[in-house]
């Protein structure tokens, strides 16, 4: 496997490395796709260029953070009414979770448990005929 050390493919490229990449085509494909490439049309494919040159052009947003998988508008605001959250389990057990996801509807539980259990201190047994009931 040959390495990577052609001098950078950049015009004028000034910037110390050792370290280059190949334009691939799937690199030629993102850097199109971001619109970074423009400034660097005369750059095709197979060429080697300089990592830092690499890494503005074809990866220039590894500084953004992701977006998150679910908005802040999309979270669940629960209350700490025991009857509003047992309608909220037994809605979503007759439902098709709303939406819900298996952490939401554990998160809901936990709730409904711990107030069930400050409404009524003492030993609580748990188990799956018995959770109907709370």
């Amino acid at each position: 496997m040959k390495k990577n050390e052609s001098p950078c493919s950049i015009q004028n490229c000034s910037r110390n490395s050792t370290i280059f990449r190949k334009i691939t085509l799937i690199a030629y494909k993102k850097a199109q796709t971001k619109g970074t490439l423009k400034q660097y049309d005369y750059l095709e494919i197979r060429q080697e260029i300089c990592y830092s040159h690499y890494l503005d052009i074809v990866k220039p947003d590894r500084h953004l953070k992701k977006k998150p998988l679910v908005e802040q508008a999309n979270i669940i605001v629960t209350d700490c009414n025991t009857q509003m959250l047992e309608a909220n389990i037994d809605n979503n057990c007759n439902t098709q979770n709303n939406g819900l996801t298996f952490a939401d509807q554990i998160q809901i539980l936990t709730k409904v448990l711990y107030k069930y259990q400050c409404e009524k201190p003492g030993f609580i047994k748990l188990s799956p005929y018995n959770l109907n009931i709370l």
